[in-house]
């Protein structure tokens, strides 16, 4: 699974996986509405993939990855 332009971001997991997430770009970054959980678990994200910490996002999406 690619990155898709930038439509996707991964996070790092408290135990080392990544979390697949879709970021709406037209959206507020802190507006917990611009990120959509899509439940993908990689061990190793794409070379190209952007990867944001998990402190940088709102805290409901925190709690439900």
């Amino acid at each position: 699974m690619g990155a898709k332009k930038g439509k996707y971001v991964y996070v790092k997991r408290s135990d080392g996986l990544y979390a697949k997430i879709r970021m709406f770009k037209k959206r507020d970054p802190n507006n917990p509405e611009a990120y959509i959980v899509t439940g993908t678990v990689v061990k190793k994200p794409p070379r190209k993939a952007k990867l944001i910490a998990i402190e940088d996002l709102p805290e409901s999406i925190r709690n439900t990855i």
